[in-house]
This record gives C-alpha cells, structure tokens and sequence, in this order.
C-alpha cells in the first residue's frame, strides 16, 4: 500500500506499484511458467485471482492453458481457440460473477440510478457507490465489483448516519458532480477489474465524512507504523470518532 494515505496516485503509477506488489507475492510474472499467462506491465491492467495451486498445476501439465475461445460448437461438444486450436469437451463452466437483479425498483427509480443490470462492473450509478442523486431515504453498500468489509461497513454506517441525522447528506451540487465521475467511470476502456482500485483512498474519504478518520493515530509512530503498513480493516475506523471501542480495535489491529 501507498505510505501517504492522503495520496491519490494516477492511473500509471497506480498499475505500476500493483503489478510490482503482485509479483512480489508470487512467483514473478506467470509468463516464467506459461507464455499465454505473461503479463505486460507497461500495457496489461493488473487483475488478481488468488489461487496457491494453479501455477504448480499448469507446470505439472494438470491444468492445461488455451488463447482466446473464437467459437463454440455446443451439439458437437467442440471448443475453438483463436490459434485455431480445437478440443473437445463435457462441460463448460462460466466464472463470470453475479449480476444485479434489483426487480422491487419503480421504473423511475431505475432511470435515476441508470441501472444495467447486465453491467457486473457497476450495475448502479450513485454518488460514491453509496446515495442515488435525487431520491431521498435509501442508500446502498456494496454495489460494485470488488466491496471489501472496511468500505461496506463505513459506507453502512455512513448511511445510517446520514439517515439519523448526524451527517449531512452530500448537496445537489456536490451529488451532481459525483454523478457525471461514476458516469464516466462506467465507460471506461479499457476498463480496470475493479471501479475502485484505490480501496485505501476510498475508505478514508468515507471515514472523514462520518468523522471516524483515525488521524489522531496516524500521528503516534507505533500506531502510525501498524496502520500504514498493516492490511486495512475496519477496526482502523474504531479507533475514534463516533462508534469507537478504541482498546478492542487495537487489540484487532495488534493481532
């Protein structure tokens, strides 16, 4: 992770430091194992798939890698790869994820919040993935490719703030702008595996919204150190503020 937590990198520095940070943890580039697995830094967006096994498999020769599928010939159980490689198979299994069925909206509501319930990526358009622009009194968490327990549970409480009143709904103005940023993000190509690669950033504005940022913290040299360098988890967010259980989140993060 980025040592400043208030910085923002672009979008090149940003592929670069993932790409280095993926490599670190594994084997180098998969390209060292199988050439159809190498990966550009300089042009690929970095993409994660967790597996401790698949690498040792296809350098086995237990789990067999094939370029881009050009067609399917479902009545004669044939597969056809872009090299013109042809093979037969029982059965093909799609990891493609989840789409957003979201049936109980009114019509207009749907317009409001563009929803595609196709778009995997991110099925609504909300200002920060959180509050519709002009509906009042719903909000969701969540709804986008990739959520992690620290920014649900802020953007939860984020919500439950906003609808209790001791938050300040975001203004027209500033919802409008946040608007045209997730549009715009939608359309993106090529486009990234997740809509917010920068989890760190995202999660901190959140937590300055609802006064939960840990900034007294980040001013201690041994917290500073743990925050910083440690894996983010919502009990960085329950060190202060509102909701806070200081010893319990320290006991978390010391763990």
């Amino acid at each position: 992770r980025c040592s400043d937590r208030n910085k923002l990198l672009s979008l090149e520095d940003n592929r670069r430091r993932k790409h280095a940070a993926l490599e670190a943890l594994g084997e180098g580039n998969p390209g060292n194992v199988h050439e159809l697995l190498y990966v550009d830094s300089k042009k690929d967006l970095p993409f994660v798939c967790i597996s401790e096994g698949y690498l040792d498999a296809v350098r086995a020769g237990k789990i067999k890698v094939f370029p881009e599928i050009k067609e399917i010939l479902p009545e004669r159980q044939l597969c056809i790869f872009k090299d013109g490689t042809q093979v037969h198979f029982h059965s093909i299994i799609s990891a493609t994820g989840y789409k957003a069925k979201l049936v109980s909206f009114p019509k207009h509501l749907e317009e409001e919040m563009h929803l595609d319930r196709e778009d995997m990526f991110q099925p609504l358009i909300l200002f920060d993935a959180v509050f519709p622009e002009k509906s009042r009194n719903i909000a969701f968490v969540g709804m986008y490719r990739g959520p992690y327990f620290a920014a649900i549970e802020l953007q939860a409480r984020w919500v439950a703030a906003v609808f209790c009143g001791s938050v300040n709904e975001p203004s027209s103005t500033e919802k409008k702008i946040g608007i045209e940023k997730e549009l715009k993000l939608r359309e993106i190509k090529p486009r990234p595996q997740f809509p917010r690669p920068n989890y760190v950033y995202m999660c901190d504005e959140t937590a300055r919204r609802i006064g939960v940022y840990p900034a007294n913290e980040l001013k201690n040299s041994e917290m500073k150190e743990k925050l910083l360098q440690g894996p983010l988890i919502p009990a960085h967010f329950r060190l202060q503020g509102p909701g806070s259980c200081r010893n319990l989140a320290v006991s978390v993060i010391n763990q």
